[in-house]
């Protein structure tokens, strides 16, 4: 038996359909994690923030989820071999700049994920 994935995605209101918490980006279109990705306090946070809904993860996310981490996984590494033109005025990296060191995944390098990957790994202010 398969444990139950969650889904949390952001309200429609949020800018730019991302809202960060937690030092992660959560979507509108969502977010699938497993229920020990946070602690107990962390969830209360979660739960307790109106730009969010938390609800059960559709049925197949298993396999989404394990091919979004590998194309993650992928992104992190191109991220840290990126010269400084693969990057935007405020320090993110661009899509265009990793879709380029990986061409073979370039389809699978959404802006979403590239923000998602960026928000665990960008610098502390």
């Amino acid at each position: 038996m398969t444990k139950q994935l969650i889904r949390i995605a952001a309200v429609a209101s949020a800018l730019n359909g991302t809202f960060f918490r937690l030092g992660r980006a959560f979507t509108t279109e969502g977010v699938i994690v497993e229920p020990e990705t946070f602690t107990e306090d962390e969830w209360a946070v979660l739960q307790s923030t109106s730009m969010l809904h938390i609800s059960p993860a559709p049925e197949g996310a298993e396999v989404e989820m394990a091919a979004q981490a590998t194309v993650a996984d992928a992104v992190k590494a191109a991220i840290g071999a990126l010269e400084p033109a693969g990057f935007d005025k405020d320090g993110a990296p661009t899509v265009a700049a990793l879709r380029d060191a990986l061409p073979d995944l370039s389809k699978k390098i959404t802006a979403k994920l590239v923000a998602e990957v960026w928000s665990e790994l960008k610098p502390a202010p």
